[in-house]
């Protein structure tokens, strides 16, 4: 084996200088015909990818150009790290790179050119393929290359993608980062070849629920806004998550959808934020504050004989609250001049003045009222006549235009009374209480003014 490896070192040394050099490898045997002219290679050029195999072929000729048979070849790799050859002269295809193969036989010698190309991509394997993770949290995927025949490829380039970087992105080493619940599709490539995994990017769950303030006291018809909070296991408050408000007993206190509470009756109401399942709980008083003031209005009033007034009371707390639902007593300190009843209306009886006042729960307010005199009353004089002018009006649709009107009494003073305005068709005219007519549409219409018992009017024809 050594003797060979010598004598095909020596024949791809002389076939790299020259395929016409002496013999190389002769064997000095007795063959039949005639000697060796030239070796021919086929193919004389191959592109294997790495662990191909190929087998060369070679023809050896005399010099007539005939084909010789049992002649010994001599094969040989020039670089056998890229390329090697059997003695057979099946090529091996070891690493990427170029070599050139020799044939040799009785000094006579051909070659042939390989190149090794690494094997091309068939699939690409993505693992996990669907992995879940929580927003915020990151996963690491891995991409698994093969050739066609399934076998792992290494040393290549991968390119990562996301579809929805809105829910997970993905950097060039393959970690996926969380961003909002949902999922996405990431697609590993290699030399055109792909391969997907599906990344659910879920909410980070609901730990731990707070709500302040934990407690508060209101009175009946006050109100109270609470709010909850919600976080994760690491203490992370966790923004636009829905939360549902409940009152244990709503007869004492009710809450709304926003947390507002109300307070109905005394009493302890729970009020509850529910988070995800997650709940925390306030504690709401409601309780009917002490009256500390009694306000009534208005506070002076001055009656003539047989008149009335309402008087209010306005009950407070020590804050200046208003407050509702009290019970208010009412007392005159003179019935003689006036009297009150039990809802603050105060009738003058005769002349002189009284203090009214307004009880609730011990506290008092107070109003001064004072009741004159009453002179007789003036005799009203009798409506005598009642005169509209113009007594005609030509009107266009929509324009307006007012009418005057004067009233005297029976001994022709002119007198400060009301006026009642009228149409007989609203269709064609209409008229205001201060005597302004507005034309409606085409036709006729008569406008009338009364006042005690008279009356008088204006035609009013309407053009178009």
């Amino acid at each position: 084996m050594r003797t060979r490896h010598l004598r095909s070192t020596m024949c791809l040394a002389a076939a790299l200088a020259s395929s016409g050099m002496l013999a190389c490898g002769a064997d000095t045997t007795a063959v039949a015909g005639g000697d060796v002219a030239t070796v021919e290679v086929t193919p004389t050029s191959a592109r294997l990818e790495t662990g191909d195999h190929l087998t060369f072929n070679a023809t050896v000729k005399d010099a007539d150009g005939d084909e010789l048979s049992g002649r010994r070849i001599f094969w040989d790799s020039e670089d056998s790290t890229v390329a090697t050859v059997d003695d057979r002269g099946v090529v091996t295809a070891v690493a990427p790179g170029k070599s050139r193969i020799a044939a040799s036989a009785e000094g006579k010698s051909a070659l042939a050119s390989v190149t090794v190309v690494p094997r091309a991509v068939g699939s690409v394997i993505v693992s996990p393929s669907a992995p879940r993770i929580e927003v915020g949290e990151t996963v690491r995927l891995s991409a698994e290359l093969r050739d066609a025949d399934g076998h792992a490829l290494g040393d290549r380039a991968v390119s990562w993608r996301s579809d929805r970087t809105t829910v997970a992105t993905v950097d060039a080493k393959g970690t996926v980062h969380g961003v909002a619940p949902g999922s996405a599709v990431i697609t590993a490539t290699s030399e055109g070849k792909s391969g997907t995994a599906t990344v659910t990017v879920a909410a980070v769950p609901v730990a731990s629920v707070s709500v302040s303030p934990a407690s508060a006291t209101v009175s009946p018809e006050g109100e109270q806004q609470f709010t909850a909070v919600a976080r994760s296991a690491s203490g992370d408050v966790l923004s636009g998550r829905a939360v549902t408000w409940s009152s244990d007993h709503e007869n004492v206190a009710v809450i709304s959808s926003s947390g507002l509470a109300v307070g109905r009756n005394p009493g302890v109401a729970h009020v509850t934020a529910t988070v995800e399942g997650k709940s925390a709980t306030a504690t709401l008083t409601v309780i009917v504050p002490k009256v500390a003031s009694v306000t009534v209005t208005p506070a002076s009033s001055t009656l003539g004989v047989g008149q009335n007034v309402q008087l209010a009371a306005t009950v407070r707390d020590a804050n200046g609250n208003t407050l509702a639902g009290h019970t208010v007593t009412w007392m005159t300190s003179n019935p003689l001049a006036a009297t009150v009843s039990s809802t603050g209306l105060v009738r003058a009886v005769l002349p002189g003045s009284a203090t009214i006042t307004a009880t609730s729960d011990g506290v008092s307010g107070t109003a001064t009222v004072r009741v004159r005199a009453t002179p007789p009353p003036k005799k009203e004089k009798s409506v005598g006549s009642v005169e509209v002018s113009p007594h005609r009006l030509n009107l266009k649709h929509k324009e307006r235009r007012r009418l005057s009107v004067e009233v005297k009494d029976t001994d022709g003073a002119t007198l400060d009374v009301d006026v009642e305005w009228s149409t007989s068709d609203a269709r064609i005219a209409t008229v205001s209480g201060t005597g302004e007519v507005t034309g409606v549409k085409k036709g006729k219409a008569r406008i009338t003014a009364s006042a005690g018992g008279k009356s008088d009017g204006a035609d009013v024809d309407v053009k178009k």
